[in-house]
């Protein structure tokens, strides 16, 4: 797509671009050799400077190097528009584009490239594309686990919830929680685990977990559902709701813990009702 965007935009007349990057090159590294090589030289084509960049950087193990990134590059393309995107859109995605079968198979292909060479310059240089294999493995498993304990009644920050039928039991939740919690941790390992290298943009990891508070809310989750005073109310994943409307619902004294709602709509509780029919409604509302 980037060959494709440049060329295109130059053809409509267009003399400069100015990109942005980030210290992520473990990932995105080719990406941002293609784009600079090409905002140069509108002429050369993907597949010229891309093997340039996997021959000058991965000598002997260059096909396998490219066949590693290739292979993510085919997921993506296979899944379409709408299974990508920027921001919060993408971390839901993120389990469907990095799913275990292409994890693995890109795993194959980077243990391969070990095997061609024994260039200790080469071989530093596919232990720092392998610091992003164990990000986006990790993250990406991760975010799939996030996704069913929301739907099975947690509420983690950004991610839209995996419905599962039939509720999951107790011990099962634990178990979930349990292995994101080691996921979430090993995550960090890895981001620590460059040190000064650009493999990942430290920053704006720690800008989202601050924002997600991901690693706290585990714990939290884990601490609740492993809590034996009974001192924790499971709520149920569905309830009764009805929106008020002029003092409609102190006035049918919708308040009292007697009430009859048997006739008001059912609505799942780890869904925003957003999601469920009810976009616009903010504020205080009875349900």
């Amino acid at each position: 797509m980037i060959e494709e965007d440049i060329k295109y935009i130059r053809d409509r007349g267009f003399i400069g671009l100015q990109s942005e990057m980030c210290y992520d090159f473990a990932t995105h590294g080719p990406n941002y050799y293609l784009a600079a090589k090409m905002l140069w030289d509108t002429e050369l084509t993907r597949d010229e400077i891309m093997a340039d960049y996997y021959r000058a950087g991965f000598g002997p193990a260059a096909d396998d190097v490219a066949e590693y990134y290739d292979i993510f590059e085919r997921r993506l393309a296979s899944l379409g528009a709408d299974a990508r995107g920027a921001s919060s859109t993408n971390t839901n995605n993120l389990a469907a584009q990095f799913d275990a079968e292409t994890v693995a198979a890109a795993r194959a292909a980077l243990d391969r490239a070990y095997t061609r060479t024994d260039d200790p310059e080469i071989v530093t240089r596919l232990d720092f594309v392998r610091i992003g294999l164990e990000y986006t493995d990790s993250t990406a498993r991760l975010v799939g686990l996030l996704k069913k304990l929301n739907g099975s009644g947690m509420a983690f920050s950004r991610l839209e919830p995996e419905l599962i039928d039939p509720t999951p039991e107790r011990k099962q939740v634990m178990d979930w929680v349990m292995e994101a919690k080691a996921l979430h941790d090993r995550r960090w390992e890895v981001i620590e685990s460059q040190g000064q290298l650009p493999a990942l943009h430290r920053a704006a990891l720690d800008y989202f977990e601050g924002r997600s508070g991901w690693g706290n809310s585990l714990q939290a989750r884990y601490d609740i559902l492993a809590d034996e005073a009974g001192r924790f109310q499971e709520l149920p994943l569905a309830w009764r709701f009805a929106v008020e409307g002029e003092e409609q619902g102190e006035a049918a004294n919708w308040q009292a813990t007697d009430l009859d709602d048997s006739g008001w709509e059912l609505i799942d509780t780890n869904r925003p009702w957003e999601k469920q029919g009810r976009e616009g409604f903010d504020g205080i509302r009875a349900g």
